[in-house]
């Protein structure tokens, strides 16, 4: 029997708001995803106002931006809006996964 994966925890487990990936999502992540969202989680809490995560498509940035999103959305009590700059090649991607991992609704801009 497989086991079902746990939330992943970001925040210190103390944290008074705990900020979490729901198990919905870690089932889906493998250990460099994790390491990558760990990463743009730091970032956050150190204040920074944005992050570079330079990795290969193959890797899927997407789904651990959608996954922070997620678990930054669904802990905090702050509305804001995220905005995503991307080439029309991955366009579909990135709506897949802002749509099924973050519960947002997306707005897709474009020159045309």
């Amino acid at each position: 029997m497989k086991k079902m994966p746990e939330a992943l925890l970001l925040s210190h487990w103390d944290a008074a708001v705990p900020i979490m990936i729901p198990h919905t999502i870690v089932e889906h992540l493998t250990n460099y995803n994790i390491l990558g969202i760990r990463f743009l989680y730091n970032c956050f809490q150190k204040g920074q106002r944005g992050a570079i995560l330079n990795e290969e498509q193959e890797m899927n940035p997407y789904i651990q931006i959608s996954a922070l999103l997620n678990a930054l959305n669904g802990s905090l009590s702050v509305e804001s809006s995220t905005i995503i700059i991307c080439t029309t090649q991955t366009l579909n991607i990135w709506n897949y996964y802002l749509s099924n991992y973050t519960g947002h609704v997306v707005v897709i801009l474009t020159e045309q």
